[in-house]
């Protein structure tokens, strides 16, 4: 009984070293990578008014039939294209303004761009913009 107890003093003496040689290596070797250990913050910023229009559209909604809410959809797509679309066309206005940008239009551009490839031996005959 007594080589019991001792067996069970040497394994508790063990493990104790096992663990310490453990927590040891462990400490090198996050002191050697910096300070992973801190996590880097970061501050996450959600637009509050998107996610109120959101509800009230939802809120909105609840009670109207299928046909009108696919409506109201379609509605606001379209609504929200015209947006956008007014809005690529300031800033291509603003863009003009300031001499950002080609004043070429887009479709002679890829004419030209068609006709180079249809032609390689021919030397491209870029036209300024």
């Amino acid at each position: 009984m007594q080589w019991l107890s001792e067996y069970g003093l040497f394994l508790a003496e063990a493990v104790t070293v096992v663990v310490a040689i453990g927590a040891i290596i462990l400490m090198i070797v996050r002191a050697r990578h910096g300070d992973s250990g801190e996590r880097e913050a970061r501050l996450k910023i959600r637009p509050w008014h998107e996610r109120m229009q959101h509800l009230q559209r939802e809120l909105g909604q609840a009670g109207l039939e299928d046909a009108e809410r696919t409506a109201n959809a379609k509605a606001r797509a379209k609504k929200e294209k015209q947006e956008a679309k007014s809005l690529k066309k300031a800033l291509k206005a603003k863009a003009k303004r300031k001499g950002v940008g080609c004043s070429c239009s887009t479709s002679s551009a890829i004419s030209r761009r068609r006709e180079w490839k249809a032609s390689p031996s021919k030397s491209p005959r870029w036209k300024a913009c």
